[in-house]
């Protein structure tokens, strides 16, 4: 990883219908994937309240598991 960015902001509220009533940081608005560059790649996420999460990696493992039928 490259870099961890947390930028948090409770006084926005950019999706008013399903903000979770103002906690943490609200619901998950829209996600990005994108190149930053050097052969890395950026995940950044936008939540409700106007928060972001943003994370710079190289490397990534994608793993999955058969769903159970019931």
């Amino acid at each position: 990883m490259r870099r961890l960015l947390i930028q948090y902001s409770a006084d926005a509220d950019l999706f008013p219908s399903g903000s979770g009533g103002g906690f943490g940081f609200g619901d998950w608005g829209y996600h990005e994937l994108r190149d930053a560059g050097d052969g890395f790649l950026a995940h950044e996420v936008l939540f409700a309240t106007g928060s972001t999460l943003l994370v710079e990696f190289q490397e990534v493992v994608v793993t999955f598991e058969q769903a159970r039928r019931r």
